[in-house]
């Protein structure tokens, strides 16, 4: 089997942004371009140990072990610094492994009868079309994973409490997959509260600026449209399971009015990790 270099730097390179987005997608976790661009070319790199001879376990065990250290940067290159590295790193890895198994059907459908398998990476003779295929395969499955996930969050009846001072307010709480809000500034998720009590008791619909004292504005898009969110550092939130146990969530609080309808809390489901 004839392998040209420059196709598979360029193919590895495609498929390891794709699996980086498909994990970013799975954790609700926006990708800046350079850094997706950046990981993509260091975990392509990963792909040339094809050219290194393991005739003894201790080079078979030192170029795993590069491999390894070569998709930690990669992840870390992408998501940066954060106490969610190892689980991406996992999820990564997990995202690699269904990858090789989604490739190994496409290779056993193919008339190619061509399998390298060399220090833990299997190398199959299928077409770099079927390659991208996989890869998207992988997105989806995992898109859908992540879709029961927040589907389950949301039939277990959560509660948000949220306390500003002597102000105690208890509401249902839905895990919502489409909120992906974060706050630049601190780079927390935001839970938004839905709630035209809060909404009028904080005098948000007071358009004058020194009238919104202790919030301030970010830009929000949903289905319903775009506009501006007032938000917070002020006050706690607690997530109450339906067990009754509850904890505190690093966030920053969006206050939006309900429109006449019952109070609720829309929380990101990587809270509940």
């Amino acid at each position: 089997m004839k392998i040209y270099l420059d196709i598979l730097l360029i193919t590895n390179a495609a498929v390891c942004l794709i699996l980086l987005e498909a994990v970013a997608s799975f954790t609700h976790t926006a990708l800046r371009p350079l850094r997706s661009f950046c990981a993509a070319v260091l975990g392509s790199s990963a792909s040339l140990f094809i050219a290194v001879e393991c005739s003894s376990c201790f080079t078979a065990a030192l170029v795993c072990t590069a491999k390894l250290a070569i998709m930690a940067l990669c992840v870390f290159s992408a998501f940066g610094k954060s106490s969610r590295l190892l689980p991406n790193l996992l999820l990564y890895i997990a995202a690699k492994a269904l990858f090789t198994g989604i490739c190994f059907v496409f290779w056993q459908l193919s008339e190619s009868r061509t399998l390298i398998v060399q220090t833990f990476t299997v190398y199959f003779n299928v077409s770099v079309l079927r390659l991208i295929l996989a890869a998207g395969a992988v997105y989806v499955l995992l898109e859908a994973a992540e879709k029961l996930r927040s589907l389950r969050g949301r039939l277990e009846g959560f509660k948000a409490v949220y306390q500003r001072g002597s102000l105690i307010v208890c509401m249902p709480a839905v895990c919502d997959s489409g909120n992906r809000l974060t706050d630049s500034f601190t780079g927390q998720p935001i839970v938004v509260l839905c709630s035209d009590k809060l909404y009028y008791k904080f005098g948000l619909d007071n358009d004058l600026p020194e009238g919104l004292t202790g919030f301030r504005l970010t830009p929000y898009k949903s289905v319903g449209g775009t506009g501006l969110l007032h938000i917070t550092s002020s006050g706690t939130v607690r997530l109450v399971d339906p067990s009754g146990r509850s904890r505190p969530l690093r966030c920053t609080v969006g206050i939006a009015r309900s429109y006449g309808n019952s109070q609720r809390a829309l929380f990101s489901p990587a809270l509940l990790d």
